[in-house]
């Protein structure tokens, strides 16, 4: 099985706040140098902190989509029971040139940050960071995945472009489909507005490999009315995680691909009770030991 090593430089964090017992929610920088930012609620007595993470493309602290702010409402849902968490603000850069400057950094920087300070950290993505977040299974006390995918990024993607797409069209995207999937060189071009160098770094993370080989506690959300996700990646997860004893699984009904109520515009009540009764149950485990604030993390997917 092929491993994959990514250098996550877990450097000294700056912080731009004291810490108490009473609740805070502020803006704060986790990392000096890159001056990456995130929001922390922190209920005042948690031993659990949930990493939030977003999806693709330009993503506010709040993770703002169609007007609703979806990790401030989660936030707030897991502050009331007495669950910490980081929101982070992606790096500038969009397009960006690899898959580590858009995620992969600031994740490793919001992990290192939650890890010095909380006995348990989740992680929690949605649709793209769903999709790479078992890359840090290791660094993580368990996963929150929504709405994310098995099969190839690229494929899901092309996917997407096909539904409104004529005949012409779409002999082209699958053209354009084939060509990327058969990199393996960067030759200076582009695909979606999106450089050959990300999908190639992409590529190099050996998702598929990572997730089979999933050890911690993982719950799988899919969305009911998802446009974007097809239903058979639901299906692809149980299919891959089907022996993993803590997996679990669940879709959501009545929500868009973004968990979004959209007759009452909101995150939907009930999908913020899943989550949070499970990263309840999780934090009310046994706490397994692992260290914090390596500076040089191996992230062994071929186990």
């Amino acid at each position: 099985m092929r491993k994959f090593t990514l250098l996550a430089f877990f450097l000294t964090v700056f912080v731009g706040c004291h810490f108490s017992k009473s609740p805070i929610e502020r803006t704060i920088v986790i990392h000096e140098s890159s001056q990456i930012k995130g929001i922390l609620c922190d209920p005042g007595s948690s031993s659990t902190a949930v990493l939030l993470i977003g999806g693709s493309g330009p993503v506010d602290l709040d993770y703002t989509v169609e007007g609703v702010s979806l990790y401030a409402e989660l936030a707030e849902s897991l502050k009331e029971s007495s669950i910490a968490s980081l929101r982070l603000e992606k790096g500038e850069g969009f397009p960006f040139k690899t898959i580590h400057e858009e995620w992969l950094e600031d994740i490793a920087y919001g992990l290192n940050y939650l890890k010095k300070r909380y006995e348990r950290v989740i992680l929690l993505g949605h649709s793209l960071s769903a999709i790479i977040l078992p890359v840090f299974e290791d660094e993580a006390d368990g996963l929150i995945l929504l709405a994310g995918a098995v099969s190839e990024v690229e494929e899901i993607y092309a996917q997407q472009l096909m539904k409104n797409a004529d005949e012409h069209e779409k002999k082209q995207i699958q053209n354009e489909l084939e060509m990327i999937l058969s990199l393996e060189e960067d030759h200076g071009f582009s695909w979606l507005g999106i450089p050959e160098s990300w999908w190639l770094s992409l590529d190099q993370l050996h998702l598929k490999e990572c997730l089979e080989s999933m050890k911690k506690p993982v719950l799988v959300l899919a969305a009911g009315e998802d446009k974007q996700m097809d239903a058979d990646e639901y299906h692809a997860y149980q299919k891959i995680l089907e022996h993993h004893p803590e997996a679990e699984f669940e879709i959501v009904e009545n929500v868009n691909h973004f968990f979004i109520n959209e007759k009452k515009n909101h995150l939907d009540e009930s999908f913020k009770e899943k989550v949070v009764s499970w990263i309840l149950k999780q934090s009310s485990g046994i706490m397994k030991e692992r260290g914090a604030g390596n500076e040089k993390s191996n992230f062994n997917c071929g186990r």
